[in-house]
């Protein structure tokens, strides 16, 4: 059964209202789990921080935020100023012009694997999602799942009719999970795209379990996606 906004809406809570120190998911990736949030948890509160605005609750989800953490597979990026504004793009290769400003000259530029690279963008910045590319972009918001309900996170209908996909692959989100959702975003049409942060691009609905989880996904061995940022 999915909970409908006037059933969530009860539940939500912010890391504030919890009581939570600023460090508590660093804690949660080594498994060790504050006291007061395994209790709101436990007690069917659902955390998300920052607070969505009331326009992006729906009558049975609430929209999440592009925000401003990207990672980009095998693909070089330029940053150019296009109207007066940073976007990040694909490299575009200019005989005419031999500078380029690529992206690991502008910022820090972590690699993830062999073929991913992780980096920041401001919020006056913008990303091109050209056709055919693939980017994973961290939520704005923090999200943190009781017990008894398994989340699952998709697209908007307004961006998918334009040809872009949003985390299709594994929407779902286990009881106890709590981080900052992914989003796996794909151009599938001709157009070129842009993404900004603050942007609502996905959303998220909650399903009841018939009863709480025996193990919840912060309390489970090894759980890779614990307290991700």
């Amino acid at each position: 059964m999915i909970l409908s906004d006037r059933d969530f809406k009860k539940r939500l809570v912010t890391v504030k209202e919890i009581g939570l120190k600023a460090d508590f998911l660093e804690r949660l990736a080594r498994q060790d789990i504050p006291r007061k949030l395994d209790k709101a948890l436990d007690s069917g509160k659902i955390i998300i921080e920052p607070m969505p605005p009331p326009e992006a609750f729906d009558a049975d989800t609430v929209d999440l935020q592009f925000g401003n953490i990207i990672e980009v597979v095998d693909t070089m990026l330029e940053v150019v100023s296009i109207n007066g504004r940073r976007v990040i793009r694909r490299l575009t290769k200019d005989y005419r012009n031999k500078s380029v400003n690529r992206l690991e000259h502008t910022r820090k530029v972590m690699t993830e694997d062999e073929s991913r690279m992780k980096f920041f963008i401001g919020d006056d910045e913008t990303i091109e999602i050209q056709p055919d590319m693939l980017i994973l972009v961290h939520t704005h918001n923090l999200v943190c799942i009781p017990y008894d309900l398994q989340m699952e996170m998709g697209g908007r209908s307004r961006v998918a009719r334009d040809g872009l996909t949003s985390h299709v692959s594994s929407p779902v989100f286990h009881a106890g999970w709590c981080g900052y959702p992914v989003m796996e975003i794909k151009n599938n049409s001709r157009l070129s795209f842009n993404a900004y942060p603050g942007f609502p691009f996905s959303s998220i609905c909650f399903r009841q379990l018939s009863s709480k989880a025996e193990v919840p996904y912060l309390k489970k061995h090894g759980a890779q996606f614990s307290g991700q940022r």
